[in-house]
C-alpha cells in the first residue's frame, strides 16, 4: 500500500505549458494528498499529481489529462510509463491510458509527463490506480461541472 509523502506546496509544482482549452473543459477535483510513495524502501518512487482536466474529444467521448511527476529515489534508472496507470470507472471497469508516455527516470531525479484517458462523455469521476512494482494505490477523482 502507498505511503503518504510530504505534501507539495500548491505554488511549488512546476506546470507544463498550457494547452488550448475547450470552452466546456471541466475541472478535476484532486485530493488534498497528491504525493504517493510506492515500492519497496530500496527502490521507492513518488508519484505526484500536478494537474488534471477533462475536455471534450467527440460527442460521445471526453479526454482526461493528468499531469504527473515521478521522482525516482533509487540509485538506478526506472521506467515512467502508461502501464503504471489505470482509471477505474462505472463501478469497476479498468481503462488503460491512450497516451504514449514512455520515459526513463534517471537515478535520484524526477520527470513529468501527461497520462491521457478516453472516457465516456459525462463520466462523473473515477479512481486513478497507480501501480509500481508489486505496490499500488487508488486515488479518487471527481470531474466537476464548472469550467476552467
Amino acid at each position: 500500500r502507498a505511503q503518504p509523502a510530504q505534501q507539495a506546496s500548491p505554488g511549488g509544482a512546476s506546470q507544463s505549458p498550457a494547452m488550448p482549452q475547450a470552452s466546456s473543459s471541466r475541472v478535476v477535483e484532486l485530493p488534498s494528498m497528491r504525493d504517493y510513495q510506492l515500492g519497496p524502501e530500496s527502490t521507492r518512487a513518488t508519484f505526484t499529481l500536478l494537474d488534471a482536466q477533462v475536455s471534450p474529444r467527440s460527442s460521445e467521448k471526453d479526454s482526461l489529462r493528468l499531469q504527473v511527476r515521478m521522482t525516482n529515489h533509487d540509485r538506478f534508472d526506472h521506467p515512467f510509463w502508461d502501464r503504471s496507470f489505470r482509471l477505474i470507472i462505472d463501478g469497476g471497469v479498468p481503462v488503460a491510458p491512450e497516451s504514449e508516455l514512455v520515459e526513463l527516470v534517471p537515478a535520484q531525479s524526477a520527470k513529468e509527463g501527461a497520462v491521457i484517458f478516453s472516457i465516456p462523455h459525462g463520466t462523473p469521476g473515477g479512481e486513478l490506480e497507480i501501480n509500481y512494482g508489486d505496490d499500488k494505490t487508488s486515488v479518487p477523482l471527481v470531474f466537476a461541472a464548472k469550467t476552467k
